[in-house]
C-alpha cells in the first residue's frame, strides 16, 4: 500500500483512541510514538502531530525540541492560534519577562528517557 497524505487521519484517530482508553504516562508515551510516526511518514500533511508533541515538550521543559516542532507546525498552518500561543509562551519563558505558571506534570522522561 502506498501511503498518501490523507492516511495521516488513521494515525490521528489511533492517537485519539489510545488517549481515550489510557491517559496515563504509558498512554501518553504511546500517543507520542504514534505522532512521531505520523511526522516521519507524513511530514507535511498536518500540524497536529507537531503541535501535540511540541506541547508536551513545552510542558516538560524541552524548549529546543518544542521550538523545532512548533516552528514546523507554523509552516504547515501559519494561522493556527494554538501554535502561536505556545511559541509566544516559549518566547516569554526564554526572556527576562515574568511568565505564567504552567501546571507541572510527572516527567515523561522519567518514565521513558528517549521520549524526545
Amino acid at each position: 500500500m502506498t501511503l498518501k497524505p490523507q492516511h495521516i487521519d488513521i494515525y490521528l484517530e489511533d492517537v485519539r483512541e489510545a488517549l481515550a482508553q489510557d491517559a496515563s504516562d504509558a498512554g501518553v508515551l504511546k500517543a507520542i510514538a504514534i505522532y512521531q510516526q505520523a511526522i516521519q511518514d507524513f511530514p507535511e500533511a498536518s500540524a497536529e502531530p507537531y503541535l501535540a508533541v511540541g506541547y508536551l515538550a513545552v510542558r516538560h521543559g524541552f524548549d529546543d525540541e518544542a521550538y523545532t516542532l512548533l516552528r514546523k507546525a507554523r509552516q504547515i498552518e501559519p494561522h493556527n492560534p494554538h501554535v502561536k500561543t505556545l511559541l509566544d509562551f516559549l518566547d516569554q519563558e526564554n526572556s527576562a519577562a515574568p511568565i505564567p505558571t504552567v501546571q507541572n506534570l510527572p516527567l515523561l522522561r522519567d518514565f521513558n528517557p528517549n521520549v524526545f
